[in-house]
């Protein structure tokens, strides 16, 4: 009778352990005309040919254990990178309950105690080289998938370089046109428009990047104490500008605190709440940026003067790709990436993010991160982020004396 065949046409090959002539003889018989075998008297041998051998498919360790108890192998195979993860079956006229459940619960498997005939233990090994191969195929197709994700990051990083170049000129050529045109109100009219698009543009590059960085796990932080005040003063110093366009009143509020934090990032998620303040609050009207320490915790608030959610619109908030009927006020654009990825980064940080909206209207945003001293030292630099979600809300009860109402943390953004 022909091997059985693996989808790549190599044979499957089976490390028999066997004390027991008899034993030995049993599965030559069963097996030899469908398995290619290596058979060996004791554990120690075996799993030195099983080093040696890289095709093994599956250790059959059939009677007693001469030299190693069942727990020991198992140990040694999860110790020795060359061979693990390899499926071990165990075939025993005598076992305990307690010496079954304790191999499977280390590693095993399959365990078949007592008297056991042909059809089932060939039935056993097939299904055990069944689930082996489901489960490599699975590692080749999550391989290729990670191989596929990481290539179209590089080929997302190449398109947003190369097409911030040619915004980055216009930007300048924009400029360069206003110096040249402060007479002409229509050109001067055209080239606040290309400003606004080159803008928008921006942001939906710097958008996309970051909503790639957290979905393909490449967003690496360095956790340290961070002074609120020097956050909140970069953030709002940034964004002064573009509230001045708008004559809107861009304050700043307390600053009291330190927290843990990437201080990148945690810039990077209260430019993206003040951003949306802005662009969604209407002329001549004020943004307030402020923080306060409560119980433990580090609160950031955004709170503007803008139309606010719509009650059944809330739930949208915070999802990725989350739309809502309000648009900003001055053509501004909009992604909906943009509360999605100050989860993100909250949570990554092991903090969290919620929103509140007055009666009298506006809108209350605030993030939370763990409060600390300037010379705490926590042991987590240089971490990889987890996607929002891994991690629970941070200190909710700290947060609820500034956010009381729907500071929801799983409800995407503006």
């Amino acid at each position: 009778m022909e091997r059985q065949r693996t989808v790549d046409g190599k044979a499957n090959r089976i490390m028999v352990v066997a004390a027991i002539q008899n034993d030995r003889n049993r599965i030559r018989q069963l097996l030899g005309a469908e398995y290619a075998l290596s058979i060996s008297t004791n554990i120690v041998s075996g799993l030195d040919m099983a080093r040696r051998l890289p095709d093994i498919d599956l250790m059959l360790v059939v009677g007693p254990l001469n030299d190693m108890t069942e727990c020991e192998l198992l140990g040694a195979i999860q110790q020795s990178p060359a061979i693990f993860p390899l499926p071990v079956i165990f075939v025993a006229e005598a076992a305990s309950s307690g010496e079954v459940a304790s191999a499977l619960q280390l590693g095993a498997a399959d365990y078949i105690a007592g008297a056991c005939t042909d059809e089932v233990l060939l039935a056993r090994i097939r299904s055990c080289l069944a689930v082996k191969a489901l489960i490599e195929s699975l590692e080749t197709c999550i391989a290729e998938l990670t191989e596929t994700q990481e290539l179209h990051m590089r080929l997302f990083r190449m398109a947003s370089h190369d097409l911030k170049s040619p915004l980055n000129n216009i930007r300048i050529a924009e400029g360069i046109l206003r110096l040249a045109a402060t007479e002409r109100g229509e050109v001067a009219h055209a080239l606040d428009t290309i400003g606004l698009m080159v803008d928008n543009m921006s942001d939906i590059i710097s958008n996309f990047l970051d909503m790639m960085e957290v979905q393909t796990g490449k967003l690496e932080l360095t956790i340290k104490p961070v002074n609120l005040r020097d956050v909140q003063t970069n953030v709002v110093n940034q964004y002064r500008f573009a509230a001045k366009k708008k004559n809107i009143c861009l304050e700043l509020g307390a600053t009291d605190g330190w927290v843990l934090a990437d201080p990148q990032r945690l810039v990077q998620a209260l430019a993206n709440l003040v951003s949306n303040a802005i662009k969604f609050s209407l002329n001549d009207s004020k943004v307030t940026v402020s923080s306060a320490q409560q119980n433990g915790c580090g609160v950031i608030i955004v709170a503007d003067e803008g139309p606010g959610i719509p009650s059944f619109e809330r739930d949208n908030l915070f999802k990725e790709y989350g739309r809502l009927s309000t648009r900003p006020t001055g053509g501004e654009s909009s992604s909906g990436l943009g509360l999605w990825i100050v989860k993100q980064l909250m949570y990554a940080q092991n903090g969290s993010v919620g929103a509140e909206f007055p009666e009298n209207g506006g809108s209350r945003f605030w993030i939370s991160l763990p409060e600390c001293s300037p010379d705490t030292h926590h042991g987590f630099d240089n971490v990889r982020a987890e996607r929002a979600g891994l991690f629970p809300a941070k200190k909710q009860e700290a947060i609820s004396a500034l956010a009381q109402g729907s500071s929801d943390d799983s409800a995407g953004d503006r």
